[in-house]
């Protein structure tokens, strides 16, 4: 279940909490369901190997115009993706794509 983070410490603990953590930040109620709804898919899929969150831009006082997702291994940053396309299946695959190659370089085997 994608979880809800309302501010920067919620956003820090949550990383530092779990191995791997994708976190979206969005700039409207519209952008944060529409990503969670991609999130909890991936993080079901994944078999609880990745942990993922979202956060308001305005919780996180940053003006973010699209979508940013991110994801932390350790804590440390190593998976950045500006923007969606606005097709859920598209959106899914190429965020499942990029993750996917990001742990494969780290010898993580993913399940998804």
């Amino acid at each position: 279940m994608v979880e809800e983070l309302g501010s920067r410490e919620d956003l820090e603990r949550f990383i530092r909490k779990n191995r791997i953590a994708v976190v979206a930040i969005a700039g409207d109620d519209l952008s944060k369901n529409y990503v969670r709804r991609i999130l909890g898919k991936l993080e079901e899929r994944s078999r609880d190997l990745i942990r993922a969150g979202i956060v308001s831009s305005t919780d996180l006082d940053e003006n973010v115009k699209e979508v940013l997702i991110r994801m932390y291994l350790d804590s440390n940053l190593v998976f950045e993706q500006h923007g969606i396309f606005w097709r859920q299946d598209v959106d899914y695959e190429a965020l499942r794509r990029g993750i996917k190659d990001v742990l494969k370089r780290h010898s993580i085997k993913t399940l998804f």
